[in-house]
């Protein structure tokens, strides 16, 4: 039989989206469909609770269930068992749970270098040191993630969730911080050297000891009205 590999990311309970409970590793999961129900096919998602099993294909696809990619399962499916699906995920009508694997952990350990992360919800994570160089987190969710010491040397983090991130000395020289909600975020002495910081949202943020040499920046968003730069300890 011919399988195909995805993922999806659960709560440390291994519970999705409306309670459903996922098998431990080496078990088949099968979708709750009710009693005198048929599953639908064509759309990648549920037209009802247990029209299928969502599993990601993407990074986004995996965000798209609205759990923090932090617990997440790897499973196989059958071709046959497919309801529907598209760039991001797929739906089955059952699938086998292979194994569980800790997302921010592999990040950490360097899988991601140049990886496309776009759209990934990283809520929270600890990404602590992680090399993330050059790579493509467009949109990606990383609200309060511990970001401390990473390298983000040239990644694209166009219109990205930085609020309330750990960003202490963090390398995001040549990145693209166009667009991105930095607001509270922590990025006392973190490298921003040629950093696109146009449109970006600093309110709040703790510049002391950046540095900025040859970012891109517009004075509105980079300093507001209650922000003086020459109080800050930020260095250019």
């Amino acid at each position: 039989m011919t399988t195909r590999t995805a993922w999806r990311s659960v709560r440390p309970d291994f519970r999705s989206s409306h309670g459903y409970r996922w098998p431990f590793p080496g078990n088949d999961a099968e979708a709750p469909l009710p009693d005198g129900a048929e599953f639908t096919h064509g759309d990648p998602c549920p037209q009802f609770v247990g029209d299928g099993l969502c599993l990601a294909k993407t990074w986004r696809g995996a965000a798209s269930g609205g759990i923090p990619a932090i617990t997440c399962l790897l499973v196989t499916y059958d071709p046959a068992d497919v309801l529907g699906e598209d760039v991001d995920k797929v739906r089955v009508s059952r699938c086998r749970v292979v194994d569980v694997f800790d997302a921010p952990a592999l990040i950490r350990a360097g899988w991601c270098t140049g990886a496309n992360l776009s759209g990934a919800d990283l809520y929270g994570a600890n990404l602590s040191g992680a090399n993330l160089y050059g790579a493509n987190l467009y949109g990606a969710d990383l609200y309060g993630a511990h970001l401390y010491g990473a390298d983000l040397y040239g990644a694209d983090l166009y219109g990205a969730d930085l609020s309330g991130a750990d960003l202490y000395g963090a390398d995001l020289s040549g990145a693209n911080l166009y667009g991105a909600d930095l607001s509270g975020a922590n990025l006392y002495g973190a490298h921003l050297y040629g950093a696109n910081l146009s449109g970006a949202h600093l309110y709040g943020a703790n510049l002391y000891g950046a540095h900025l040499s040859g970012a891109i920046t517009d004075r509105w968003t980079l300093w507001p009205d209650r922000f003086d730069p020459k109080t800050a300890g930020v260095q250019s």
